[in-house]
């Protein structure tokens, strides 16, 4: 009888184990599976999670009526920017690498869980237009299937799996008592978006990229067989055109991924530049008979492709077809920054770059004439920015139309401190001449940012009341004497920090350097200080920094 107690208290422990784990998991179920998050008691980082764990149950239980998907092309999409301009609340699922009879199939759960879907925009890779319409990738990893299907039985994969309970349910549990803990979610801007999650990536051609590249070797032209044309007709009515003709009340927004111009000199080396073409025209001329879809590629603007500055720059090892142990060295050069990604929103917004029935053969004839009579030998002199984010300033204005702004020239409400402005100076310019140190010791603990927004900075401060769409500060800095050094400060209207951009004096030379300080994430006022002082009274007698060229874009 005591034998048959202890197995019966054994058993009982073991299912109250079982029961609590599995209502852990349910109740914070962090990749959706069971139910929407719960932002009110978590925060769901969603980093350190594989995109193809967390879509299906963004895809079936949040709420939303658009939905941006498609491989990594379609990673640095804001869904911020996609409610603003269509007037709509998106989600963003993209499937790094999938196929499109992968995207299609989520396209289509999407749609049959939630009816409220109106509008769909869609990335498609030119270089997966000729693939089986049946072709899954296996090399991605295990397929989270289990997370997929309708089989309760098989959610033990999920309910039970360790890093699931430990990683992600115990530390979201834990994270709750931390002091400044905030419940939430990461947000469709910031998920999967490589440019902004700062993932180490860098952008333009650098010279060791630069030195092996060979653009006088010019292939064999192939062009698009007959059997390849079926293949292809077979792909894209399978998983591009049936579903726009099931679901004609919703709206199909698709685009051609525009890799950059070194995408192209391959394709040129080994011949096939033209069958790449006649692969976009002949799936264009299949997409364009179904009303419910507008088509857009963008991948015939050379200000775009050539400019390398647009694309990350990433040498990947790709294992060898023939040999698996050896790995091939091969350049991503089709990655575009995020910058890009809006672009390609506002020209559908507006409808620019529409592929149509009237002008779609002129459009491809056209690229490819520009693409074979690119002289690539340019490439040699073409700037590789230090500062990646340069671009993206650039490009703010061809995306929501706003004139950069000249802080110092146009002297708007700048509060000098220990500064002067100098006329005549950088290319003719104005210049913010600072000279002194901040006025704490060395072993003061107030820090040298309090002295800073506390108004004792050395330098200037200029107070926007409405940045509009502005989104980045960019300036020219340069340490004349002492140890003179910038740091730069931008506070909200609450004069709460928005970002800081800073250099120590050990760091930089007597040469002007380029600094760039990202505000995307604020609207209306802020206040921005720019000190160029020493950060404390140690500095010694002759410190001098100047500003220049301060360009709000």
């Amino acid at each position: 009888m005591r034998i048959q107690r202890y197995l019966i208290a054994w058993f009982l422990i073991i299912i109250v184990g079982l029961g609590s784990i599995i209502g852990m998991v349910y109740y914070v179920d962090p990749l959706f599976h069971y139910h929407k998050p719960r932002e009110d008691k978590f925060f769901y980082s969603l980093e350190g999670t594989h995109q193809r764990e967390l879509n299906d149950g963004i895809i079936k239980h949040f709420d939303y009526d658009a939905m941006i998907t498609g491989t990594s092309m379609t990673e640095n999409f804001k869904t911020s920017e996609v409610d603003e301009l269509f007037n709509v609340n998106s989600i963003k699922v993209p499937f790094a690498g999938a196929t499109y009879y992968e995207i299609n199939n989520n396209i289509r759960t999407a749609l049959k869980y939630n009816p409220k879907l109106k509008l769909v925009i869609r990335g498609l890779d030119v270089s997966m237009i000729d693939e089986d319409a049946d072709k899954l990738r296996i090399d991605l990893g295990e397929y989270p299937t289990y997370l997929y299907d309708n089989n309760p039985f098989n959610d033990v994969n999920y309910i039970f799996n360790k890093d699931i309970i430990f990683e992600r349910v115990y530390k979201m549990i834990k994270d709750r008592s931390e002091k400044d803990f905030k419940p939430g979610i990461v947000s469709f801007d910031d998920y999967s978006n490589w440019t902004k999650n700062n993932y180490g990536y860098s952008y333009g051609l650098n010279s060791e990229h630069l030195s092996k590249l060979d653009f006088d070797k010019i292939g064999t032209p192939i062009f698009l067989t007959e059997e390849e044309k079926e293949v292809i007709k077979d792909n894209i009515t399978k998983n591009v055109t049936d579903i726009a003709d099931e679901y004609s009340e919703v709206s199909f927004y698709y685009f051609y991924t525009p890799y950059s111009i070194l995408t192209y000199l391959g394709y040129i080396s080994d011949g096939s530049i033209y069958k790449n073409i006649e692969k976009m025209e002949y799936a264009t001329e299949l997409i364009l008979e179904h009303k419910n879809i507008k088509l857009y590629s963008l991948c015939g603007d050379m200000s775009i492709i050539t400019d390398i500055n647009n694309y990350r720059e990433e040498m990947l090892n790709i294992p060898n077809p023939d040999n698996p142990k050896v790995s091939d060295e091969f350049w991503d050069t089709s990655h575009y920054g995020e910058w890009i990604n809006s672009y390609i929103l506002q020209c559908m917004y507006k409808d620019e770059y529409r592929l149509t029935e009237e002008n779609y053969k002129d459009v491809f004839a056209k690229q490819l004439s520009d693409i074979l009579e690119f002289d690539f030998h340019s490439l040699y002199n073409q700037e590789n920015y230090k500062n990646d984010y340069y671009m993206a300033a650039l490009y703010n204005r061809k995306i929501w139309g706003v004139e950069p702004i000249d802080l110092i020239e146009n002297n708007n409400g700048i509060e000098l401190k220990n500064a002067e402005i100098v006329s005549d100076q950088k290319d003719g310019k104005k210049i913010i001449k600072c000279i002194g140190n901040l006025p704490r010791s060395y072993d003061s603990i107030i820090t040298p940012e309090d002295v800073i927004v506390g108004d004792n900075y050395i330098g200037a401060k200029i107070t926007l009341n409405n940045i509009g769409k502005h989104k980045y500060i960019v300036f020219y800095g340069k340490k004349v004497e002492g140890l003179g050094q910038p740091t730069v400060i931008v506070l909200d209207d609450k004069k709460q920090k928005i970002n800081e951009v800073s250099a120590s004096c050990n760091d930089i030379g007597n040469d002007w350097e380029q600094y760039i300080v990202d505000i995307s994430q604020q609207n209306g006022e802020i206040t921005i200080y720019f000190n160029g002082g020493y950060i404390d009274d140690a500095g010694g007698l002759y410190t001098e920094y100047i500003f220049s060229d301060i360009i709000l874009y």
